[in-house]
């Protein structure tokens, strides 16, 4: 995969659902769809981990790269060091939900 002009999208997300779907929405209607989009689901006890696998099929034909991590509650950045690691882009943006 030429990696030139991707932007990686990094969402960790903990108990989130009020505002995961407005933001993954967000995401889906960008004109630019080089986008590597991340999303660590922090051991959310809500519904966040229901609204992200109702997305997944959307966001991975409209978008080059989806990757969902559900992991243990980490802590406060414990989902974003985790996504930081996976990250392959040079440019990446971190969106808190």
């Amino acid at each position: 995969m030429n990696n030139k002009g991707i932007v990686s999208v990094i969402i960790p997300c903990y108990n989130g659902n009020q505002f995961l779907d407005r933001c993954l929405e967000s995401i889906l209607k960008q004109s630019y769809k080089q986008i590597e989009l991340i999303i660590v689901n922090d051991g959310s006890t809500d519904k966040s981990d229901e609204i992200i696998k109702s997305k997944m099929p959307e966001m991975k034909r409209q978008l080059l790269d989806c990757k969902y991590i559900n992991q243990e509650n980490l802590g406060v950045g414990g989902g974003s060091k985790y996504c930081t690691k996976i990250c392959h882009r040079r440019v990446f943006d971190i969106i808190g939900c």
